[in-house]
């Protein structure tokens, strides 16, 4: 997975973008020459899980993005002060 820089505009793929980057989505895979990403700030269930052929997504991406390897446990690191457990494993409910 990658955490990609991409336009805001990918919310809608058939316009151009203004920019490239300055909003981040989730690329989860690719299949059959297109990119799979999720984007949390889509305006409809399509933009929010969506795919785009590699082409097309190059348009709205801004070159950078992060690499994450979610099969990886984190080893567990010091304990903060005042903190009595990792603030991500808290429910979000």
């Amino acid at each position: 997975m990658v955490m990609a820089s991409v336009s805001k505009e990918i919310r809608r793929p058939e316009r151009e973008p203004e920019r490239r980057g300055g909003h981040l989505v989730l690329a989860v895979g690719h299949r059959h020459g297109q990119i799979l990403f999720r984007n949390p700030s889509g305006h409809t269930p399509q933009s929010r899980s969506a795919a785009l052929p590699v082409e097309r997504f190059g348009v709205f991406f801004g070159g950078r993005g992060v690499s994450l390897q979610p099969s990886r446990r984190a080893r567990p690191g010091p304990v903060l002060p005042g903190v009595s457990q990792p603030v991500a494993s808290r429910p979000t409910i």
